[in-house]
């Protein structure tokens, strides 16, 4: 990406990663404009925030008072039964998509940026400046970024779609019940897991999966909503998604910058590929980017340096659950606490993909002992 000193930008998507963005640039002193044609909503999406996320991008969640509550606990259980309670250090955010993605959009409004309420339709470079054709108007801009989610137009128009095997299949029922669990359900039909989220008003009762047999992923979503007492008329809202996750094919070949433009968050795969947590990653990419943009580093090629988590991980993901659905994981979690602690570390991104992981590997021995002589 060319380095101006002071450049018009049009963001595409008003979202976590788009908002997050469009705050970097416009702090560096860039003139920025973002386009989309819904503004901040609810999505299909549990609404789960990292405490690494809260704190590393303080500055954009000041004054967000749904962040000052945070679960510390989840329950983890495998085909309907309960397992074990997986401690939460520091805690997980669980916050309603539109009043998440609103606040970060106020954010970016305060400081100037500008908003239309247009759809992308498409874009061509011509010399020195992108033309953007709306459905209302065309624009002009030094720098094209695209944040317009997992299936993004502006990856799709730039350098092509992801191939549909890249992706999570999520399903997700909005809820009128409250007072639930956060829970977390595996199924050894699954190449996923089941997801219950409390929030205030209602609850996100979900599936995520890597397969394709979707008749099987409702009817794991369907069981699972009855063990929890919900009725078909409790349920505010259904809704489907395609969320990425990458493989270890994918990566050397993965391209998220080019002569002008960038993509950010969901439109860059930009989502950790076990769990399919995206809005860590949503405000992280749009931060890289926009200090890449300063100081004249490759975005394609520092990805891969910052978030290690994600490129190692799509080498493990597609058996991961295979693993973590055998009785001796089952059994090593319910006898150790340390292997739990560990486990929770890891769902908040306590700490660092690779500190996590070589944590794991030094106290495997000592979990080992623990789950041999303790007691369930």
């Amino acid at each position: 990406m060319e380095i101006l000193d002071k450049m018009k930008i049009v963001i595409i998507g008003s979202g976590p990663a788009g908002s997050s963005a469009a705050f970097f640039l416009r702090k560096q002193g860039h003139d920025v404009l973002i386009m989309d044609p819904l503004g901040p909503n609810e999505k299909t999406c549990g609404g789960g925030v990292p405490i690494k996320c809260l704190t590393r991008f303080a500055e954009l969640y000041e004054g967000f008072q749904p962040a000052e509550t945070l679960l510390n606990e989840l329950i983890f259980s495998f085909d309907n039964k309960d397992c074990c309670t997986v401690p939460l250090p520091g805690g997980l955010g669980i916050f309603s998509r539109k009043d998440h993605d609103l606040h970060l959009f106020n954010k970016v409004m305060e400081i100037g940026c500008l908003y239309k309420k247009q759809t992308f339709k498409t874009c061509q470079k011509l010399s020195d400046y992108w033309e953007v054709v709306t459905d209302v108007e065309t624009h002009h801009a030094e720098l094209l970024i695209g944040a317009d989610g997992a299936v993004s137009r502006v990856r799709n128009k730039l350098v092509g779609k992801l191939p549909r095997q890249a992706y999570f299949k999520a399903h997700d029922y909005l809820i009128t019940k409250k007072g639930l669990p956060l829970h977390i359900g595996f199924e050894k039909s699954l190449e996923g897991y089941l997801w219950v989220f409390p929030r205030e008003e209602n609850c996100s009762i979900g599936v995520v999966d890597y397969g394709d047999q979707k008749g099987s992923r409702l009817s794991s979503l369907d069981d699972y909503m009855a063990r929890f007492g919900v009725g078909k008329e409790q349920v505010i809202k259904k809704r489907s998604a395609l969320i990425p996750s990458l493989r270890k094919e994918d990566i050397s070949s993965h391209v998220i910058a080019g002569d002008s433009w960038a993509l950010v968050g969901d439109a860059a795969a930009m989502v950790e590929p076990i769990t399919g947590e995206g809005i860590y990653y949503a405000l992280y990419s749009s931060w890289l980017m926009a200090q890449c943009l300063t100081n004249g580093k490759d975005y394609n090629s520092e990805w891969k340096l910052e978030f290690r988590q994600i490129v190692e991980e799509a080498g493990i993901s597609r058996n991961s659950y295979k693993l973590l659905n055998k009785d001796i994981m089952k059994f090593m979690l319910k006898r150790s606490s340390l292997l739990r602690k560990l486990t929770g570390e890891y769902l908040v991104a306590y700490k660092p993909g690779r500190v996590s992981q070589i944590k794991f590997f030094a106290l495997l021995p000592l979990v080992v002992l623990q789950a041999l002589i303790n007691k369930p």
